[in-house]
């Protein structure tokens, strides 16, 4: 993948951006299940996909229908609101760490990205501030993440 001239990797994000669109995934069970703890008005993920983000939007949890979704990439990064607050009655926001899938390659597809994001978000201009304000201050849970031992340390110091 990586051997690939830039314009053909480009082509192979555009494709996998138009698989997901064409497909009608429905969020798993567990998802679903997760979306529905009102506890956590902050979500992060480590996929490109918008499954977590249709589970939330279908919860039935309070603010569920205002729910947002927010990535960083490289390229831009997105950031909370100001205003933000970390509150039940808060709307669910998922923040994509990995970027969200996208017709450009603003998404982590292998592990030379998520290197790329992971250095991107230490970098000043492009960190989003206020999230990892909100994070430092937060207990973390981790559930599904298979990162290998030294990106998990990786990440969690990125995060705190």
């Amino acid at each position: 993948f990586l051997r690939l001239p830039e314009r053909r990797r480009v082509q192979l994000y555009r494709r996998v951006h138009q698989a997901l669109s064409d497909a009608s995934f429905a969020p798993p069970r567990a998802l679903q299940q997760l979306a529905e703890i009102s506890d956590f008005p902050l979500v992060l993920s480590t996929t490109f996909d918008d499954l977590l983000f249709q589970a939330l939007q279908t919860s039935g949890r309070p603010g569920a229908s205002a729910a947002r979704t927010l990535a960083f990439s490289p390229r831009r990064a997105e950031d909370l609101d100001a205003a933000w607050q970390r509150t039940s009655a808060q709307p669910p926001t998922v923040y994509h760490l990995f970027g969200r899938s996208s017709v450009e390659p603003d998404f982590a597809l292998c592990d030379e990205d998520v290197l790329e994001f992971l250095v991107a978000m230490h970098a000043d201009h492009q960190s989003p501030r206020r999230l990892f304000d909100v994070v430092r201050g937060s207990n973390l849970v981790f559930i599904g993440c298979d990162f290998p031992d030294w990106l998990s340390r990786f990440f969690l110091r990125t995060l705190k």
